[in-house]
């Protein structure tokens, strides 16, 4: 049994500290794959990307920081008059079950996923297409006919579907019930997802590891992740995803997510933490207790 282990950096071009620690986990292999963020701040790395060969690159799509790519978003109160985009994920939600104009807001919704996946796969466009969602929104039940309109019009070869294995992790008890109750909901949410990538033959991972860290991934956490993987694969292989945020300290220190209401968590010691921890070799000395290699 072997375990083959996805590393997957989200928010790629969300900024400069993002994209280069990005880019130097994949220099140093040990990150296969990354999301990006098609209306971040940097939007001068792609290229710098593209040249350290990464294998997978994956769209972040977003409805929640940054700059929308199409405009009109502001009808519905998705961005500003600026085009930028300004909700917390609850007012997306309740947006999304309750505005009177549902239908022409995910019409518009559509349109603007389509731009991202075009966008980014203009600058990589040798890569499979390949989708997530910042913050899983890919996965929330009133877009699962936007996804599935983007199922249909692209060649779309892998979807993120964040269903993560219960273990016990090393936190404070708010942090720990605060990332059951995540890895719950998202776990229920991404089984309609897996439905929907078999229907149109869309690979999806077996395994997913960092839900409940959640930006705060630590070794222990990789280290009970894997163990409780190892157990459920039993003596067949798998491949699994796990899901990092590294940041360098190319902090910025602009005012592009002015609106943002998770710009707190852009810039933390738990996400410097995630690229020490990429680098490290303890995270080889974990893996080999599972039988776990890279992706290749």
């Amino acid at each position: 049994m072997t375990l083959f282990c996805l590393f997957n950096a989200d928010d790629f071009a969300l900024d400069l500290a993002c994209s280069n620690a990005v880019i130097k986990g994949v220099e140093r292999g040990r990150l296969q794959a990354t999301s990006v963020l098609a209306g971040g701040e940097d939007q001068a790395s792609f290229e710098q990307l593209d040249k350290t060969g990464c294998k997978f690159i994956n769209v972040h799509l977003n409805l929640l920081e940054g700059k929308a790519l199409t405009e009109g978003g502001s009808e519905f109160g998705l961005t500003g008059n600026d085009d930028f985009f300004h909700l917390s994920l609850g007012e997306l939600i309740t947006k999304l079950y309750l505005s009177p104009q549902k239908k022409r807001l995910r019409e518009w919704i559509f349109k603007e996923f389509c731009q991202q996946i075009e966008f980014v796969y203009d600058h990589f466009p040798e890569r499979q297409m390949r989708l997530d969602g910042h913050l899983h929104i890919h996965i929330l039940p009133p877009l699962r006919t936007v996804i599935e309109k983007l199922l249909i019009k692209y060649p779309i070869r892998y979807i993120r579907t964040p269903s993560e294995r219960g273990y016990s992790r090393q936190a404070p008890f708010i942090s720990n019930i605060k990332g059951c109750l995540r890895r719950q909901l998202l776990g229920f949410w991404a089984k309609d997802i897996g439905k929907l990538a078999r229907r149109y033959q869309v690979s999806t991972s077996d395994f997913f590891l960092g839900t409940a860290a959640s930006c705060n991934l630590t070794l222990d956490d990789i280290d009970r992740g894997l163990s409780v993987i190892s157990r459920a694969a039993g003596k067949c292989d798998a491949q699994i995803e796990i899901m990092v945020h590294p940041i360098g300290n190319d902090i910025s220190d602009s005012h592009f997510y002015k609106d943002s209401r998770y710009g707190f968590a852009h810039a933390t010691p738990e996400r410097r933490n995630e690229l020490t921890l990429l680098l490290s070799d303890d995270l080889i000395n974990i893996m080999k207790k599972y039988n776990a290699v890279f992706v290749k």
